[in-house]
This record gives structure tokens, C-alpha cells and sequence, in this order.
């Protein structure tokens, strides 16, 4: 079977399926293109924010590993006897 036979049957080879075929006219719109308004040095990189990143991390190991001495501290801070909450009335 030679390749001619077997593209016989397939609507890509048959010219007349594609007869009424029609470009959709689009007028004077123009496709969308994004033009720069500034002149970009090309060596110019892209920063990622990681020392950001790397702030916000040890911070929360920071906090994890000191959080029982916050904790002590809180504890010793606090009187037992004063309270600034109002009783509830009911």
C-alpha cells in the first residue's frame, strides 16, 4: 500500500471538503502587541525577593525555639489576683 492510496480516503487530501472554506475578515484590527516604552539595558537581571524570604524564615525558627522562654516570661508577668475583665452580668 503506497501512501498515496492510503491518504486517499482522509478529508485532507480530498480538495473539495475544503471548497467553502472562508477567511474571516477581521477590518483594520490589529492583533494586540505589547511595545515598550522605555529603553531596557539587556544586562539587566530580574531579583528575586530571597533574602526576604530567608528573613522570614529564621524568624519562625527564631519564634519556634523561643517560645517556651516567652512563655516563662508571660507567666511570671502576670499577677493572679488582678484582673481586668468585668464580671459578666446575666
Amino acid at each position: 500500500m503506497s501512501i498515496a492510496e492510503f491518504l486517499d480516503g482522509f478529508p485532507s487530501y480530498d480538495k473539495r471538503n475544503f471548497s467553502s472554506f472562508t477567511k474571516k475578515s477581521c477590518g483594520n484590527k490589529s492583533s494586540s502587541v505589547y511595545i515598550t516604552t522605555k529603553d531596557i539595558p539587556s544586562e539587566q537581571t530580574i531579583a528575586n525577593g530571597n533574602p526576604l524570604e530567608l528573613l522570614q524564615s529564621l524568624h519562625k525558627k527564631w519564634d519556634v525555639k523561643n517560645l517556651s522562654k516567652k512563655r516563662a516570661l508571660v507567666e511570671t508577668d502576670e499577677e493572679p489576683s488582678t484582673s481586668r475583665k468585668r464580671p459578666r452580668v446575666i
